[in-house]
């Protein structure tokens, strides 16, 4: 028995024809994708999560010369800046790994966008391997300048909400740093104000690079590594135990005005957050309460502004 079918007009709707439509410049863009997932692997896949933790590349990105790293960035305009040399130290049972910090800068200006740590893939090759990398951009303006304006209110007024003060150089951290982690500061200046970002990276199965502390000093000097803590207890009860270690390093971050010095001061800590090797926690009048009470009484003042009281206790 014979079948029909209704005639269907050329150029008519047709589910093939619309399949095919949409699938061919559906399988360009997969293919694209791909290419550029080969090529590094984690750019196009960080930027659809809404806070991407610091970025891991595990070695995983072909390792390039100096000059095709710096071919690959010119087409977006960017170039790599003068590096930091540092050894990571995976584990007590590795050798010390050389790894070199480079700051990525816009090609007409020192403008610091990524920070990237790499290796070279080979003791003799000069090829290298990314590590690690984390983007970056400038600080607030207004958290840049306002400690420094704290006896200026019309100064106040006048800093601009919203406007960013960029980052424009990669420097170590003064001191005698930390045994565990290689940290360093991006840094700008406004005036005679520095201002920056304290980052270390960590080696290891997972290397992570990530910003620990924003900071700024209107006292014009860069944070420091220093042995504050035990000293200023020796110092205030000389015949005492330290709670705290004479080697442990603590990072100062200098806010003084004219009349009135301002320290902050940062301890290396375990973080809650376990995917984190490490956080800086600002040292609080909390921490003073198991303390002598002329110790416990000095802290207190000097918190307050009171210094020379507080230098008498």
């Amino acid at each position: 028995m014979a079948s029909f079918s209704e005639p269907r007009e050329p150029g008519g709707f047709s589910l093939a024809r619309v399949l095919v439509a949409i699938g061919l410049p559906a399988l360009a863009l997969m293919a694209y994708l791909s290419f550029q997932f080969l090529r590094d692997p984690w750019t196009h896949y960080w930027p659809f999560l809404a806070e991407a933790p610091p970025l891991p590349t595990g070695g995983l990105e072909t390792p390039l010369t100096i000059a095709e790293i710096n071919e690959d960035l010119a087409a977006v305009q960017l170039k790599l800046g003068p590096p930091l040399f540092f050894e990571a130290q995976e584990s007590r049972r590795l050798a010390p790994r050389a790894v070199q910090v480079y700051p990525v800068l816009g090609t007409t200006s020192q403008e610091i966008r990524e920070i990237r740590v790499y290796e070279r893939a080979t003791e003799k090759s000069e090829k290298l391997r990314l590590l690690a990398r984390l983007a970056v951009e400038g600080l607030e303006d207004t958290f840049v300048r306002s400690p420094g304006l704290k006896y200026n209110p019309a100064g106040q007024q006048k800093l601009a909400l919203g406007s960013r003060l960029p980052l424009t150089a990669l420097t170590v951290i003064p001191g005698p740093a930390p045994a565990a982690g290689i940290w360093f500061l991006a840094h700008g200046r406004t005036g005679q104000n520095p201002y920056g970002q304290v980052l270390v990276y960590t080696a290891g199965d997972r290397p992570i690079l990530e910003n620990l502390l924003d900071w700024t000093s209107p006292a014009g000097q860069l944070p420091k590594w220093e042995t504050l803590l035990a000293g200023a207890y020796t110092w205030a009860t000389p015949n005492a135990k330290s709670p705290f270690a004479a080697d442990e390093q603590q990072l100062v971050v200098y806010q003084n005005q004219i009349y009135e010095p301002d320290l902050r001061v940062y301890r290396v800590a375990q973080p809650q957050n376990p995917t984190r090797p490490f956080e800086l926690r600002q040292v609080t009048l909390n921490e003073a309460v198991d303390m002598p009470a002329a110790y416990r009484r000095a802290i207190e003042l000097a918190g307050a502004g009171l210094w020379s009281p507080a230098l008498q206790e």
